[in-house]
């Protein structure tokens, strides 16, 4: 059964984006995905989907008797139906636009880690040194950590990703909600009080 998207949701997956960006050190373009996903989400929530620009159904020439159609109670009666259909559609598409999002976070992921492992292939040292995919660029005062394992950490993610130890041990011991198939890796907050403390500290995510 799907789930409404939700802007959380939308972040985590675009924040994965910048964290391939940073990790291939280069610009992966996903401010303005974020941005009118985000907006989309909010207009969902706020039932405001259909914009006044929408044109609404006239109702024209003559009716039966000679009564001419398009009452205010016709016109209102149009124009709830016309909005029914909008909001439809406009729901439709953003929870098509979030799967295909999630799908390309994915497919970049294993894209990626496939270009690495032609990288090893030519290096005439082994493999080559590399540094944690989830928390590259967001540990300013212990600084990038070397990837402990690249795994699915018991299929707790749908990807094999190159982790430090720490966030390794996160998704191991973070186990999936009730009536979620798959694990997480830590955020951005997360990372972020690790690195300060040394620690974990869970943020509520949706």
């Amino acid at each position: 059964m799907k789930t409404d998207p939700t802007e959380r949701q939308i972040g985590a997956l675009c924040e994965q984006l910048r964290r391939l960006g940073r990790y291939r050190k280069g610009a992966i373009p996903v401010d303005d995905i974020e941005r009118r996903l985000k907006a989309a989400v909010t207009r969902e929530r706020a039932g405001t989907t259909v914009p006044d620009s929408y044109p609404s159904a006239t109702f024209g020439g003559e009716g039966s008797g000679g009564r001419r159609r398009g009452s205010p109670t016709e016109k209102a009666a149009a124009k709830r139906a016309d909005g029914e259909v909008e909001r439809d559609r406009h729901r439709e598409l953003t929870t098509e636009a979030v799967e295909r999002l999630t799908r390309a976070v994915e497919a970049i992921q294993a894209l990626s880690h496939r270009l690495d492992a032609l990288d090893d292939l030519q290096s005439t040292q082994g493999p080559l040194r590399r540094h944690c995919e989830v928390c590259t660029g967001l540990r300013p005062l212990t600084g990038d950590r070397d990837v402990y394992r690249r795994s699915t950490v018991g299929d707790r993610l749908k990807v094999a990703t190159d982790l430090c130890e720490p966030c390794y041990d996160f998704v191991r011991t973070q186990f999936p909600k009730p009536g979620q198939r798959d694990g997480r890796v830590p955020t951005f907050e997360e990372v972020r009080f690790h690195d300060q403390r040394g620690r974990w500290k869970l943020y509520e995510v949706a």
